[in-house]
């Protein structure tokens, strides 16, 4: 039920033995997620394999996955979701982040993921994007095929941060994507953000302005997908999530809708039948007041030398929707307890009835 844990069972063992000393490593694991097949209880885990050179530059950054067929007891092997350096002839890349399980009714798993799209492996071709991936597998994650769901639009680089970010903001942003299954009528669900509405000159290309969005599309057997669907106010929807039941679908993010001249953000969420009905879909705030997200967490700026507020606000938020359809969305919130503590960083929950 939750309240008591076994002893944590290790997927994926780099730069460490089994005893914690640190050995010699060039891999670094990171952005775990974690889904389970409902019928037959397989776990999978998914994740990125940072893989770099001798010399310390990145090799390759593939998608990785593990499965339990004892309930998190053993995992077994791990497999590449993304396709191989040996071989490249062009297309998806393994130069990927920001893994998102899901399984089907029938077994079959899904991954999402962002990923580079290139002529070649030294990605200069005029041509070259990132692009929102889906891979499926029929195995049981052993094997994979990949489709790719449309063009990712990144946000623009901040050389003083080092990192994207939005506008006027400090905190590091990405455009991963976040799947989710909709049992009932065994469908996907796929959101990401990102600045493809964003003003830009068009001399240099800067950017003058951020506009993330949530883009939403849907597919029946995770290689054929819709045109994506914008969802948003035009105010910075960004680190947006995805939940379906019974075809209804509800998308949450964090935006800037209701400060859009400030820094402050709120989390809120859209609702509708289907993913084609989103894009007129009403924006519903969860948060009662908007809070600043230069809380906690402070760096020094790159070029200016100055001190830097709020570089980061945790990379990710979620949502699941229940048989009853009341969503649960998990989020950042910097307010503190209004008369209790200070302002910062808290993760918050709550459940919202859509009906």
């Amino acid at each position: 039920g939750g309240l008591h844990w076994s002893e944590p069972i290790i997927v994926a063992l780099d730069g460490v033995d089994l005893a914690g000393n640190p050995t010699p490593t060039r891999i670094f694991n990171d952005k775990i997620w974690v889904t389970a097949d409902k019928f037959s209880g397989r776990v999978y885990v998914s994740w990125t394999r940072f893989e770099d050179n001798p010399d310390g530059s990145r090799l390759d950054s593939p998608i990785a996955v593990s499965a339990s067929t004892d309930f998190g007891q053993t995992f077994s092997p791990r497999h590449q979701v993304s396709p191989s350096l040996t071989g490249f002839t062009g297309g998806i890349t393994p130069f990927s982040q920001g893994s998102n399980p899901q399984v089907g009714n029938d077994g079959t798993l899904y991954i999402a993921y962002e990923s580079a799209v290139c002529a070649t492996l030294a990605c200069t071709s005029p041509t070259d994007h990132d692009a929102t991936v889906v891979a499926t597998s029929h195995d049981h994650g052993v094997t994979f095929s990949q489709a790719e769901v449309d063009v990712n639009f990144d946000f623009p680089f901040n050389p003083d941060v080092g990192r994207s970010t939005l506008t006027g903001e400090n905190f590091r942003i990405n455009s991963y994507p976040q799947l989710t299954y909709d049992p009932v009528f065994n469908r996907l669900y796929v959101v990401w953000n990102d600045d493809r509405n964003g003003l830009y000159d068009a001399q240099t290309g800067a950017s003058i302005k951020t506009n993330g969005d949530n883009i939403v599309s849907s597919s029946g057997d995770g290689a054929h997908w819709t045109a994506p669907t914008v969802v948003g106010t035009g105010q910075d929807e960004v680190f947006g999530a995805v939940a379906a039941f019974a075809g209804v679908v509800a998308v949450s993010s964090y935006t800037r809708h209701y400060d859009p001249n400030g820094i402050n953000l709120d989390y809120a969420y859209w609702k509708s039948f289907g993913v084609n009905d989103l894009a007129g879909a009403r924006i519903h705030r969860i948060t009662t007041q908007s809070s600043n997200p230069q809380i906690q967490f402070v760096a020094v700026g790159l070029q200016s030398g100055q001190v830097l507020q709020g570089v980061f606000i945790g990379d990710y938020s979620a949502m699941s929707m229940g048989f009853d359809f009341k969503i649960h969305p998990c989020w950042t919130d910097f307010r503190g307890r209004p008369g209790v503590t200070d302002p910062n960083q808290d993760v918050y929950t709550q459940g919202i009835s859509l009906f």
